[in-house]
């Protein structure tokens, strides 16, 4: 009838009626399977056997010393320690340039109380403090600590001109020094333009050392659970079948 598709025509549409009811019992017959539990039962037999056979290879590989998985962790505690130290110089960088930055009674550049002695130990300090962080970061390959460092070390860059008519000068390396008699003798109002305030370039610096901080506690606070290792690498829990045997 016109309108209505005839077996020939059904056959053509799904390629031949035998081969399309062939596929159709083919593809019913493996879902039958997998609700059966059959399939299930085959693959983490397989994978157990996997799993055994590279158990029994890890296991003799570890009676020696240089075994991967000895290497793996003593790689893990060496990148967590360099993250901590990380952290803990952030942190001091952070709070160096806070006492710099603050204001009100606590502030060391107000009219009455600016001491150039006073604003000049305590730019030091911070000046110590911040190369303090950049040698931390070098030490960890970390992506996520990295990328906060070099926002800070291209602030740094940026102010490059500014810093030095206070006689502080920034390394081929990225470190700072200061110049203490040309520091003192350095115009007031251009110290306290770049220490001074949450805006000032001391001001940026604690963001991005609070960043820091925060980027390093979270990849250690990640590095024991994460399927991604706290330097961006693949953990090796499932090469093993271990990650599919757990759905079975």
């Amino acid at each position: 009838m016109a309108g209505f598709y005839g077996f020939s025509s059904y056959g053509s549409l799904f390629g031949g009626r035998s081969s399309a009811m062939s596929s159709i019992y083919s593809n019913l017959a493996e879902y039958a399977s997998v609700r059966s539990g059959a399939y299930a039962k085959a693959a983490k037999a397989y994978y157990a056997k996997v799993a055994t056979s590279e158990s029994k290879k890890a296991n003799s590989s570890e009676q020696s010393e240089s075994s991967g998985s000895i290497l793996t962790g003593r790689q893990a505690a060496f990148s967590n320690t360099a993250l901590s130290s990380v952290k803990s110089k952030a942190s001091e960088l952070n709070d160096s340039a806070k006492k710099l930055t603050a204001a009100g009674k606590d502030s060391l550049f107000s009219k009455e109380g600016y001491d150039k002695d006073t604003v000049y130990k305590a730019v030091s300090d911070f000046v110590g403090k911040y190369n303090n962080t950049l040698s931390s970061v070098k030490g960890t390959d970390n992506v996520a600590v990295n990328s906060a460092a070099n926002s800070m070390t291209r602030m740094t860059g940026v102010m490059r001109n500014s810093l030095s008519e206070v006689g502080i000068s920034v390394g081929t390396d990225g470190r700072l020094s200061v110049d203490e008699e040309a520091f003192k003798n350095a115009d007031e109002s251009k110290v306290k333009k770049l220490f001074n305030g949450s805006s000032s370039y001391a001001g940026v610096i604690s963001d991005s050392a609070s960043r820091i901080v925060s980027q390093a506690s979270n990849q250690l606070a990640n590095a024991g659970g994460s399927i991604y290792g706290n330097s961006g690498s693949y953990y090796n829990n499932f090469t093993r079948g271990l990650f599919y045997n757990g759905y079975f």
